[in-house]
């Protein structure tokens, strides 16, 4: 869905300190976060942007549903041809399947995902939690793969 539908605008994304194989970044959401120089694991959270009352009423500026840009100029047309559907699906593909690496990946949304995208109102997800199995570059080609397959075979 093309909505800005997290903190918008941004935060810019800013490298505060780098050294031995990792870096302290404050990412796009204004999350404090420590990430692998190679990528290799999850970040670790450090600070959230919002720890007080404060905080928060800084920040609500970018939650607000109202902001120009959070929606794409076309929103009404997507909208109405979204009320058209008779289904929206979300999830169902296979999160054990991203633990074993990018043939399985491969496999499971080839098997599942251009169907769905030619049909039209599916949300690809996994159901729950992506398990910790998961490596972190596994993750980035799955959503790098999602977003190929849908560019394919989405409506």
């Amino acid at each position: 869905m093309p909505v800005a539908e997290r903190v918008f605008p941004q935060f810019e994304r800013k490298i505060l300190s780098e050294g031995d194989g990792k870096r302290i970044v404050r990412t796009g959401e204004g999350v404090i976060q420590e990430e692998a120089t190679d990528h290799t694991a999850f970040p670790r959270y450090i600070k959230h942007p919002v720890e007080n009352l404060h905080d928060f009423e800084v920040l609500k500026e970018r939650l607000d549903p109202n902001t120009p840009g959070r929606f794409p100029a076309d929103w009404g047309r997507i909208t109405e041809n979204l009320k058209k559907r008779d289904f929206i699906l979300v999830g169902g593909l296979d999160k054990r399947e991203l633990a074993k690496g990018k043939a399985a990946i491969d496999a499971e949304l080839e098997a599942k995902l251009p169907v769905v995208f030619k049909r039209g109102g599916y949300i690809p997800t996994m159901d729950h939690r992506v398990p910790p199995e998961v490596s972190w570059p596994d993750f980035l080609y799955y959503l790098r793969r999602t977003q190929e397959i849908y560019k394919r075979c989405g409506r």
